[in-house]
C-alpha cells in the first residue's frame, strides 16, 4: 500500500515522483535530443528549451523535478547542444524575461525548440 504524505491540503504519493524521475525523465531526455537533431537535419542550429511551469527552481513539486531531471540527462547525452531548462515559455522565448528570470543562460530568450513533457508545462 502506497504512503501518503499530506502537505499544503493534498495528498501526495512519493512513489509518483520516483517514477516520474527514473522512468520518464529519461525518456523525456531522449526526445530533447532526437529533436535536436532533428532540427540540424532542417539547417536549424537547436536551442531547446526544456518547458515547466517553473523557471530555474521558481516553481516546486514533481513535474518540475521531472523536467530538471530530464534536462540534466539531455545535457550528458548531448553536450554539444544548448540545452537549459526548466523553464517557463515566457522566459524561453523573449530576450528580456529570459536573461532575468535565467541570467547567463544560451537558451533563454533564445530558443527555437522547445520540449514540453505535460500539458501544464
Amino acid at each position: 500500500m502506497a504512503k501518503i504524505d499530506i502537505r499544503e491540503n493534498r495528498a501526495e504519493m512519493p512513489e509518483r515522483r520516483n517514477v516520474l524521475r527514473k522512468v520518464i525523465s529519461p525518456a523525456v531526455a531522449e526526445v530533447a535530443v532526437e529533436t535536436a537533431k532533428t532540427a540540424k537535419v532542417f539547417g536549424i542550429e537547436p536551442k531547446v528549451a526544456m518547458l515547466s511551469y517553473s523557471t530555474k527552481g521558481s516553481g516546486k513539486g514533481p513535474n518540475v523535478d521531472l523536467v530538471r531531471n530530464a534536462t540534466a540527462i539531455a545535457k550528458e547525452k548531448a553536450p554539444d547542444v544548448a540545452i537549459d531548462g526548466e523553464m517557463q515559455f515566457d522566459a524561453a522565448v523573449s530576450p528580456v524575461v529570459g536573461q532575468l528570470k535565467f541570467p547567463g543562460s544560451k537558451v533563454a530568450g533564445y530558443a527555437n525548440t522547445f520540449i514540453f513533457p505535460e500539458i501544464q508545462s
